[in-house]
């Protein structure tokens, strides 16, 4: 029994079209940083809200 594929938040949301990769990749770098999830980064910047993210 494999491990699932592991679903990118970042990934899901460039996707869906709510970031652009520049975006996220400002976004990974202030994650890592900081050591926030990249979900509360992104709603923090303004760039999605959290009701974007549920």
């Amino acid at each position: 029994m494999g491990r699932p594929e592991k679903i990118r938040l970042g990934e899901i949301l460039v996707q869906q079209k709510l970031l652009t990769e520049e975006q996220l990749k400002a976004a990974i770098d202030e994650q890592q940083k900081t050591g926030r999830r990249l979900g509360r980064v992104c709603i923090e910047r303004g760039l999605i809200s959290e009701e974007q993210i549920s």
